[in-house]
Order: C-alpha cells, then structure tokens, then sequence
C-alpha cells in the first residue's frame, strides 16, 4: 500500500487541477483520498461519484460522521479526461520533459573572475560564441557538469574589448541586468568578506566583471537609435488587399534623405494608392509619425 500525495491534472491541457494529500493506494490499484481536506471540494472536482457525495450529505445531515470511513473519502479513478499519478511520477514526467530541451545559455563568472557562457553539452563551438547580439571569441572550454535538470559545460570567452563585438540585435536590456547583478554580487561578497574576522583579505571575493558594463556602454548608441525609430505609413494598397507601403528609419533622419527614400519606396511598390505625394504631404506623415512615438 502506498501512501502520499496524488495530483488530478488534466491530459488536454496538463494543468493540475486538484491535490489529494495523504492519499492511499490500494491493494486493487484504485486510490483513495483522505478526510484532511474539504470531501465536498474533492468530491465537486470528480466526475462517478454521486452516490458517494448523497451519502456523505446525509450522514452530515443527521450529524453522524461516523458513518463516513474514517481513513476514506472517495475513490479516485480514471474519469474522462483527468490523468492520476503520485507527486514523485508527475515530478519526474515534467523534469524529463522539460530536460529535453536545450539549456538556454547563461553567462556567468568564474571565481577568478573569467567570464564565460554556459551552453548544453549537446552544442558545439568554435572559435566564437554569441549571446543577446554580441559576439566574443572563445578562450577555452570547462569540464560537463551537471546544472539543474542539464548536463552543461562553460564556455570561457576572453574578456578584452576588442576581442567581443556588437551586433545590431545587441539586447540592452539584458545586458544591463547582468551588469548590475554581477554588481551587486561582488559588493555582497565583498561586505562579507569585511565582516568575516578570520578572513584579514587574503581570501578577496573575484573582482567585479568590468566587461559588462563596457557591453553596456558600447550597446547603448544602438539602443538610443532603436528609441528614435519611427514606422511611416506612406500609402495603402491595392484597395486594402495588400500591406501598406511603408518608410523605417530615424526620426533623426534628413528631411532630403527621407523623402528621396519615400519616393523610391512608392516607386517600386506594387499597386499603390497613392504614388503621387507632394513633399509636403510626405513630410506630414513623418511628422505625425514622430508625433507618435
């Protein structure tokens, strides 16, 4: 006989709709939940099991609980769609599952202060690694370890500016969260190691990964630039059947350069609504577009 907790989830949707603490299993196979909950909140969640709840409503009715099993409330069984497995089974089911995907790549640093991005030992790298649009060349791999439900390995990657590069889809916001984390880690450390009287700093935290905040530095043009972008709509088409012609660029962007673009983009759309703009009439659409932003 087993005993534990049982979860009722749904097979369409795998959600867990309902948890039986100190369920048992018996002998039969069938599982039984135990009166350390509501029984009329077990019971509304199961389907079959109307005999049982007009018997437990008229043994409540005529105040004699009694006549309820102690140990038992209600059998839970295979109904409809509802899947029943012990916490451990369900544990197990999700974690092998979720195991099968690739780890996502994290960056990290060493205890003496290495930079280096974790991968799943599934991936391979050669001579450079990319992480949230910057590019570093690769300094060496670490040995497989074991991270969570992964088998990973890190990934050194040197640390020297010139030796990391930008990409336009550098990620700015994340770049700036691992900066101040890791900020913030060695400030930690560091108090820690102050107020450690058997630790005279012969023992010093790693110091603080400066690289980071010169990522951070050197994305944040590319971000300003992202911010100034604006989307003009400079004509419909084709009766509304097809996309809108439209103009990408900077709000910064010369008004002589923006409409000799704008022009060249009517020109070479197909079937436009409007292919004759004055300037003027292209120049409002930029304004109200700047406007929006």
């Amino acid at each position: 006989m087993k005993t534990g907790t049982v979860i009722v989830s749904t097979i369409s949707t795998n959600e867990v709709t309902l948890r039986l603490p100190g369920a048992t299993e018996r002998a039969d196979g069938s599982i039984w939940a135990t009166k350390n909950q509501n029984p009329l909140v077990m019971i509304s969640h199961l389907s079959n099991v109307a005999e049982l709840k007009k018997k437990y409503a008229a043994a409540m009715k005529a105040r004699k609980p009694e006549q309820i099993a102690n140990e038992h409330i209600a059998r839970i069984g295979e109904f409809g769609d509802k899947r029943v497995e012990w916490c451990d089974d369900y544990k197990l089911r999700t974690d092998r599952a979720e195991a099968e995907k690739i780890f996502p790549p994290r960056f990290g640093v060493a205890k003496n202060g290495k930079p280096y991005i974790a991968i799943d030992t599934r991936e391979s790298v050669g001579e450079t690694i990319s992480l949230d649009g910057v590019v570093f060349r690769v300094d060496g791999e670490g040995k497989a370890h074991s991270r969570h439900l992964w088998t990973v390995r890190n990934v050194y990657v040197v640390a020297a500016e010139a030796e990391w590069e930008i990409t336009p889809t550098a990620n700015f916001a994340a770049w700036r969260s691992r900066a101040n984390l890791e900020s913030e880690r060695h400030h930690e450390a560091f108090n820690a190691m102050m107020e450690d009287e058997f630790n005279d700093g012969a023992c010093p935290p790693a110091p603080g990964c400066k690289m980071l905040w010169k990522i951070v530095e050197a994305i944040k043009p590319i971000e300003q630039e992202r911010a100034r972008e604006i989307t003009v709509n400079l004509s419909s088409r084709g009766w509304g059947d097809y996309s809108p012609v439209t103009w990408i660029g900077s709000s910064k962007t010369d008004s002589a350069d923006y409409l000799s673009q704008a022009r060249e983009r009517l020109a070479n759309a197909y079937d436009v609504d409007q292919p004759n703009q004055t300037d003027d009439e292209l120049m409002d659409k930029f304004d109200r577009a700047v406007k929006s932003v």
